[in-house]
C-alpha cells in the first residue's frame, strides 16, 4: 500500500467518511492495529519534522521531491489519527501503570511506545482539549519527563520549560497529578540549585545569567499548578521555592480573612432575622392573649345569659 493510498484510507475513508459509524468506533478504531498504524506514520515521517519541535515543516519550507510532501501528508494524517484515537487507547500507555512511574525499578524497560521513542512528547499538543484527554496527556508528559530525568536525557531546564506546556496546567484539578507534578519540580529545583552551587565553586567568576534564567522559569513552572490542593506535608520541603509557599500561606491567610468577614456578615443577618422573627412571636402572643381574654368575658357572657333565660 503505497503512502498516497495510505493518506487516502485514514483521512478520506476512516476519520470523514466511516467515522461517524458505531462499528468504526468498536471495530476499527479500537483495535490494537490502529496503534501501530498511529506509530508507523509518525516514525516513519522523522525526516520532515523539525529536530526541535518535531512539527512538520510547512511545505514552503520543505524542499525536495514528491515523496517529501507525500511523508509530510502522512504525518499530518498520522497526527490526525492520533487526536482521535487517543482517549480510546488510554493515551497509547502500559494497561496496568505503576501507580507511581518514577520510582519503578524497572523504568529503562520500555513499556509503550512513548517510552521507547515511538511516539515523541510534543505529539501531545494535537490531543483534544477535553478534560478525559488531557487527564491522560499529563499522565504521558510525567511519564516522559520522570524517564529522562532518570536517564538524564533532554533534561535541561530549556527543554523541560518547552515540553511542560504540553499539560495545560492551569486547568489541572487533579491532586494526585498535582502532587506528582509538583515532586518532578521539586527534584528539578533541588537538581538546578546543586549545579549552580557546582559550577560557581569550581568558577567563582562565572556568570549567572543563564542560571537565574532557568530558575525563573522554574518557578513559573511551578507557579502554573494549584499546588494549594496537596496536602501540607508534601508542601514541607526545602526544595521548592520559598517564595512561592509564602505566597501561598498569604494566600491562605487572605482567603480565610474573607471567609470570617463573609461568617460574620452572615451572623449579623442571622442576628436580624432572629430579633424580627422575635418581634413577631411577640406581637402575636399579645394578639393571642387578647383573644384569650376576650374569650374569657365572651363565655362569661354567655353563662350569664344562660342563667336569666333559666330564671325565666
Amino acid at each position: 500500500l503505497s503512502r498516497v493510498d495510505l493518506c487516502h484510507l485514514l483521512d478520506n475513508v476512516l476519520l470523514e467518511d466511516f467515522r461517524e459509524e458505531k462499528h468504526c468506533h468498536d471495530l476499527v478504531l479500537n483495535n490494537a492495529l490502529v496503534q501501530d498504524i498511529t506509530v508507523y506514520c509518525r516514525v516513519s515521517t522523522r525526516s520532515v519534522a523539525d529536530p526541535v519541535t518535531s512539527e512538520a515543516v510547512s511545505d514552503a519550507v520543505l524542499q525536495g521531491t514528491s515523496q517529501d510532501t507525500d511523508l509530510l501528508r502522512l504525518r499530518k494524517v498520522g497526527e490526525r489519527l492520533f487526536a482521535a484515537v487517543f482517549v480510546l487507547h488510554g493515551g497509547f500507555l502500559p494497561s496496568e501503570e505503576e501507580t507511581c512511574p518514577r520510582r519503578g525499578e524497572h523504568w529503562q524497560v520500555a513499556e509503550c511506545p512513548w517510552d521507547s521513542g515511538d511516539l515523541d512528547l510534543p505529539l501531545l499538543q494535537h490531543v483534544p482539549l477535553t478534560e478525559d484527554a488531557l487527564h491522560l496527556s499529563r499522565r504521558v508528559l510525567l511519564r516522559g519527563l520522570f524517564r529522562r530525568q532518570h536517564a538524564d536525557v533532554e533534561n535541561d531546564v530549556p527543554t523541560i520549560v518547552r515540553l511542560w506546556a504540553l499539560g495545560r496546567w492551569g486547568s489541572c484539578r487533579d491532586a494526585a497529578l498535582i502532587s506528582e507534578a509538583f515532586s518532578f519540580l521539586c527534584i528539578c529545583w533541588r537538581s538546578q540549585r546543586a549545579k549552580k552551587a557546582l559550577a560557581v565553586g569550581l568558577e567563582p567568576d562565572i556568570d549567572n545569567c543563564h542560571w537565574i534564567q532557568d530558575e525563573e522559569s522554574l518557578f513559573r513552572m511551578f507557579a502554573d499548578l494549584q499546588f494549594w490542593r496537596l496536602q501540607l506535608k508534601e508542601l514541607l520541603t526545602p526544595w521548592a521555592p520559598p517564595q512561592l509557599l509564602a505566597c501561598h500561606v498569604a494566600s491562605r491567610c487572605k482567603e480565610l480573612e474573607m471567609q470570617q468577614v463573609a461568617l460574620l456578615e452572615d451572623n449579623r443577618r442571622n442576628l436580624a432575622e432572629i430579633n424580627r422573627l422575635r418581634q413577631a412571636v411577640s406581637l402575636l402572643h399579645n394578639k393571642l392573649e387578647v383573644s384569650d381574654t376576650r374569650s374569657v368575658q365572651n363565655m362569661q357572657k354567655q353563662a350569664e345569659v344562660l342563667e336569666k333565660l333559666r330564671s325565666l
